[in-house]
């Protein structure tokens, strides 16, 4: 008889839970005692303590599964410890200091109360500054090198779980912050509470020039690990978007971050440092007397190498971020009661089950506030699926993807004269091409044709200026009115990020004005403006992901202006530099090429073809070619001075967007030969025509059958013969007269005389009248009832359709042909 076995595997305890969690966040994570809050293991704090690695978070996971997390705190960051219980006044303390300094900050807060003001509030702070102890009665600080913070999903000896609020105040279980991602704490609050000395406790190797030239000349070379890459972006983020005064500030923060995670092993200071120094030269240098950057510079690094090398005696070996135990999870301490959802959150883990009770307003501790639900996380017994604790790299479920029947995006903007577009809304789509090849007009006939369609058009220009882009706007025929209405034009000089100033700028216009189409002119100025590397494929990335992504996710089509490499030889496809700005593309991007050179006073034409296309939609419609996808050819006239331009975007000519099948070859150039050939020669034989003009007889019998068929050569019989005269001047930027009706170059819709002078032709059994010939004598050929009569070689000759006769114009005598 077989017998169920009915036991289950417990949940791992708070550290084997979340330790490699924050780990992987950049925290150093000590083990305490299962619900206590001390003591920490020894050698692991104060100033001089070490720091634990992959391996050492791993071990503690194992040997103290049930214990507390106690986070100690990095050099950079400080926690203000407000106490607000039990007659402490450290609520009262804060706001009175915020009100002789300044507001704090929302910031990150871990507690197991819940009055709303006891926690640990965490900032980030300048490295080896002497800060006190407290900075009033109910207030503490945490320090790396004095006292830690005790975190979720510890519990608290008097029952309740810890936990964080995030800078919005609302609880989380789950998601917990990057020690670089914290605000700064005000300056006023740093110089007050410290006046800028430096600690009397902070470690300094006391190294002179040379030892620090040598110190990191010693640290291993190669691109940057994740950490100091990570500190990097953060950093550089920060230098491009703070305020004049603060970049000293910023700067200085990053290189004592990037020196400190050298000192503990991490790889790559020499590149990261150079990278660093060329932004904060490129964001000061201006401000300040030559050379004095420099000389900033150099004392920043020289102090950090001095802090980290006096922190650090000695160097591991191998770099953290390679070590084979970093961001391990046993995954044989998780218990699942159904398969795991598979839509993940990011540093996400499952609560601890802990049999602690919920707390009450009368529990006490160091590191407070209210506790979830001491339940929350552990072994369902409900229907509820079990908490999702996979990364990005689990399966996702496919099932919303497979049942959703929305249509596929279609583009919308830049219009071709058959209706079909180039750009999609919702997208980063792009215009590349050399300098000076009329990339911008193409832009501006986009905005052209959403203005004229009553929508609204934003304008983001890093390279014209406010009455440079109105003069075009008005030349293209907008009216000052419709750019009043429709357009708006921002004209940056200062570095975009969303949190700052400026993003809050940028996302207020975006939300009030709601464009469709977003232009952003210049992509290499708006990168070197943000401090970034034009041809770094990581600094691309992050333009395309904090800037332009952005925008095209409210749902305009963001169309980037880009320049190609001059040299083709050594080009690639896309814009100068990083290959990540064409990957980064999700809409189309167009290649703009110009076939006729035009200025002021002359017309040319700038052939488009498909650089990208994410969807395939465009290039679909477009003709195929060894040079790529063919989309169009844009048109462009001027007046002398450039106050009146005329864009037209026309569809290849030789393929079919809607068939998808190329169109019947027309030799325009044979037929422009003939057709000179024939206005000198009139009534020519068709053997006659081959034999005269030059040129290949296979192209010419095309040519001079597409005049027939197009109806700018008439043929008649004449006996044997058939004789072919040209009846309207060839222009092939015209329409056929064929497909008009016309038959000469009168336009359509013009009365028909009754009694018209000089010769009228007749085809296809209706009358198309001509422009009157007043040198021409009357008519003396026959015209008797119903006589048709056809015009030949410019009207001189007219052929008689009763008589079969060919007589002269002007005589009226017979010509034999």
């Amino acid at each position: 008889m077989s017998v169920t076995d009915t036991t289950t595997t417990p949940a791992p305890g708070p550290f084997a839970a979340a330790a490699f969690t924050y780990h992987r966040n950049g925290w150093a994570v000590l083990p305490l005692p299962a619900g206590q809050k001390a003591p920490v293991p020894t050698g692991w704090t104060g100033a001089r303590g070490a720091t634990p690695s992959g391996a050492d978070v791993h071990a503690w996971t194992e040997e103290r599964p049930d214990g507390n997390i106690a986070l100690r705190l990095p050099p950079h960051v400080i926690g203000v410890d407000v106490d607000h219980y039990d007659g402490k006044p450290g609520a009262l303390v804060l706001a009175q200091l915020e009100q002789t300094l300044g507001a704090l900050p929302p910031t990150w807060r871990t507690t197991s109360r819940d009055d709303g003001a006891s926690g640990i509030r965490l900032y980030r702070v300048p490295e080896g500054l002497r800060w006190p102890g407290g900075l009033g009665p109910g207030i503490d600080t945490i320090r790396h090198d004095h006292r830690y913070a005790v975190v979720w999903p510890s519990l608290h000896p008097k029952g309740g779980t810890y936990r964080w609020y995030t800078p919005d105040g609302v609880v989380t279980a789950h998601d917990i912050p990057h020690p670089d991602d914290l605000p700064d704490l005000p300056e006023a609050w740093v110089a007050h509470f410290t006046g800028g000395e430096l600690s009397a406790d902070q470690p300094h190797a006391g190294l002179g020039r040379d030892d620090i030239v040598a110190w990191v000349g010693a640290r291993p070379a190669g691109h940057p690990c994740r950490r100091i890459d990570d500190a990097l972006t953060r950093g550089l983020a920060d230098l491009v978007t703070t305020h004049e005064g603060g970049r000293h500030d910023a700067a200085l923060r990053l290189t004592n971050r990037l020196a400190w995670l050298a000192g503990e092993g991490h790889h790559g200071l020499t590149a990261a440092l150079e990278r660093a120094r060329g932004s904060f030269l490129a964001a000061v240098g201006a401000d300040r007397r030559p050379g004095d950057a420099e000389a900033e510079w150099d004392r920043m690094v020289t102090g950090a190498v001095d802090i980290a090398a006096g922190a650090h005696p000695t160097t591991p070996d191998i770099d953290p971020c390679d070590d084979p135990f970093a961001g391990l999870i046993d995954r044989s301490a998780t218990q699942w009661t159904t398969p795991p959802p598979a839509a993940p959150k990011t540093s996400t883990v499952s609560p601890p089950a802990t049999s602690a009770p919920a707390p009450a307003s009368s529990t006490t501790g160091t590191a407070n506030a209210s506790a979830p639900d001491a339940t929350a996380g552990a072994t369902s017994t409900t229907d509820e699926p079990a908490e999702d604790t996979h990364t990005t790299w689990w399966p996702r479920d496919l099932d919303a993807a497979l049942d959703d029947d929305t249509p596929p995006e279609q583009p919308a903007h830049l219009t071709r004269d058959d209706g079909h577009h180039a750009f999609y809304p919702g997208r980063v789509n792009g215009i590349i091409g050399p300098s000076e090849s009329g990339k911008t007009w193409v832009a501006l006939h986009a905005v052209r044709q959403a203005v004229d369609e009553g929508q609204h058009v934003t304008v983001i220009d890093f390279e014209d200026s406010d009455r440079g882009m109105t003069a075009r706007l008005l030349a293209i025929g907008l009216t000052r009115t419709e750019v009043r209405e429709h357009v708006a034009y921002i004209n940056p000089d200062e570095p975009f990020h969303p949190l700052a100033e400026t993003g809050l700028d940028l996302s207020e216009h975006l939300d009030t004005w709601a464009p469709t189409l977003v232009v952003v002119d210049g992509f290499n100025a708006a990168m070197t403006l943000q401090g970034l590397d034009l041809k770094d494929n990581k600094d691309a990335t992050t333009f395309m992901q904090h800037v332009l992504k952005p925008i095209a996710a409210r749902g305009p089509a963001v169309v980037y202006i880009d320049h190609t490499p001059k040299d083709k030889e050594h080009g690639t496809n896309g814009g100068i530099g990083a290959q990540a700005k064409r990957a980064m593309t999700t809409g189309c991007t167009l290649r703009a090429e110009p076939v006729t050179p035009f200025g002021k006073g002359q017309a040319g034409k700038i052939r488009l073809h498909v650089d990208k296309d994410r969807l395939g939609t465009v290039r679909g419609a477009s003709a195929p070619g060894k040079a790529g996808h063919w989309f169009g050819d844009l048109a462009i006239t001027s007046n002398t001075d450039g106050s009146d331009v005329t864009l037209e975007l026309t569809a290849p000519t030789t393929y079919d967007a809607d068939t998808h099948e190329p169109k019947a070859f027309r030799p325009t150039v044979y037929m422009g030969r003939i057709a000179g050939w024939l206005a000198d020669n009139p009534g020519a034989g068709r053997n006659e025509v081959l034999g005269a003009v030059t040129g290949d007889v296979r192209h010419l019998k095309t040519a001079l059958k597409a005049l027939v068929d197009e109806g700018w050569v008439t043929v008649t019989k004449h006996g044997q013969k058939s004789l072919h005269t040209l009846d309207t001047p060839f222009n092939e930027l015209l329409p056929p007269p064929s497909t008009t009706g016309v038959a000469t170059g009168v336009g359509p819709g013009l009365p028909t005389p009754a009694e018209p002078t000089g010769v009228v032709g007749l085809t296809g059994g209706y009358e198309v009248p001509r422009s009157p010939n007043p040198g021409a004598a009357p008519e003396t050929a026959p015209t008797g009832v119903g006589a048709r009569r056809t015009p030949m070689a410019g009207g001189k000759l007219l052929y008689d359709h009763q008589t079969g006769q060919v007589v002269d114009a002007t005589t009226g005598e017979v010509v034999d042909r």
